[in-house]
């Protein structure tokens, strides 16, 4: 059986200046950068905050769910807020639809 590898990373010539990020407990509803779902409160996200290239503050919140698919599949690199985009254009496929969604639009071709 052969072993499948994906990087869906993308290059990034800029880094932040300088950043963290956290694993919270949400104390109030945020929404997450990357799939825009409800983090609702209660529940772990990862918070990233730091300094961008241009010298201006950012914050982003992350799903738990989200944050893993960044750290299994583009662990050489992402941008905040294009996850779906990097996944569509590696994978094929919109992770934010459910599997019974991913091949709606291709039901009215014949094959």
């Amino acid at each position: 059986m052969g072993v499948i590898h994906c990087d869906c990373s993308v290059d990034v010539d800029e880094v932040a200046l300088c950043g963290q990020e956290v694993i919270r407990t949400a104390r109030k509803p945020h929404v997450c950068c990357e799939c825009g779902e409800t983090i609702p409160v209660g529940k772990k996200y990862e918070e990233a905050t730091g300094i961008d290239p241009d010298h201006n503050p950012y914050r982003y919140h992350t799903c738990l769910p989200c944050s893993g698919i960044r750290r299994d599949y583009c662990s050489n690199g992402w941008i905040w807020g294009g996850l779906a985009e990097q996944i569509q254009e590696c994978l094929g496929f919109d992770y934010r639809l459910r599997p019974s969604e991913w091949n709606d639009e291709d039901e009215g071709e014949s094959t």
